[in-house]
């Protein structure tokens, strides 16, 4: 977001931490990384305040921080590392903000996407989220695929994508 600015944001921290997890690397920093990510989830008063922010949303937490910080910090590397309190309160603030077609936007209310929704579930998945959230956002994403094609585009009836079909498979 701020290209002139070399300190790293929360979701590039949280997707450069999964990274070296899901290749199996140690990374020397990690204790750093991981404190940094739960000091800067938004208000820890309720669920629905409860994610994590990027600069441009002023605190404001959205989806795709808040799923990629639960994904990278919700890895077996990460036990002991992590506080259960914050990951909890960061699948609450995820399934309190799905939408009531049972997709995510990046807030409540906006439209559902495909790789929002893709991504939360797998977040709320790998953290032990509802199964009922799962479940659903499942079912929207089986429904969101393009007419007349096995595929997914960035919404549901766009024409498909190689990338919003990854993310969905």
């Amino acid at each position: 977001h701020y290209l002139d600015d070399p300190r790293p944001g929360v979701t590039a921290s949280a997707v450069g931490l999964y990274c070296f997890n899901v290749s199996g690397s140690v990374f020397e920093r990690t204790d750093e990384v991981v404190r940094y990510l739960l000091a800067q989830q938004v208000g820890k008063q309720g669920p629905e305040q409860s994610g994590w922010s990027v600069r441009t949303t002023s605190g404001v937490p959205i989806v795709e921080a808040t799923a990629w910080v639960l994904r990278a910090l919700c890895v077996p590397q990460m036990a002991g590392l992590a506080s259960c309190e914050a990951l909890e309160s960061g699948a609450r603030w995820l399934e309190d903000n799905q939408n009531t077609d049972f997709g995510w936007g990046s807030y409540k209310g906006q439209p559902s996407r495909v790789f929002t929704t893709a991504l939360a579930m797998l977040a709320l998945e790998e953290c032990g989220g509802s199964s009922r959230a799962v479940a659903n956002a499942q079912k929207w994403l089986n429904d969101a695929q393009s007419p007349g094609h096995p595929a997914w585009g960035p919404i549901p009836g766009a024409e498909p994508t190689m990338l919003h079909t990854s993310c969905s498979l």
